[in-house]
């Protein structure tokens, strides 16, 4: 869900515009897994609705539709999930994380 275009700016340009987040957690099925990354992927016309993706993207055929998975997201995206897919199961709280973490993934490497 988040970008960093090496050619226009660099890790410490994006890190002073990005604030670290909670995450949320949420344990769902392979099916609501694969109709939530259909849903989150299609651009809405609504305040709260915009176009989010699965990092990493998700491989529809290696999902098993019975199989109950953690998947985790940014709190602040709660509201968009649920006017582009509707409410999640069971979310709860899960860890913090700062802008540099998520730089270092982003441009894989380490702390």
């Amino acid at each position: 869900m988040w970008g960093l275009d090496t050619g226009r700016s660099t890790g410490a340009d994006w890190v002073l515009t990005t604030s670290g987040d909670a995450i949320a957690l949420s344990v769902i099925t392979g099916q609501e897994m694969v109709d939530l990354e259909k849903a989150l992927a299609t651009k809405g016309t609504g305040r709260w609705s915009s176009a989010l993706a699965f990092h990493p993207s998700l491989e529809t055929a290696e999902v098993d539709p019975a199989k109950r998975y953690t998947i985790a997201f940014p709190h602040r995206t709660i509201r968009a999930i649920r006017t582009t897919y509707g409410n999640l199961p069971n979310i709860e709280a899960g860890p913090t994380y700062t802008a540099r973490e998520i730089l270092a993934e982003l441009m894989e490497m380490e702390l």
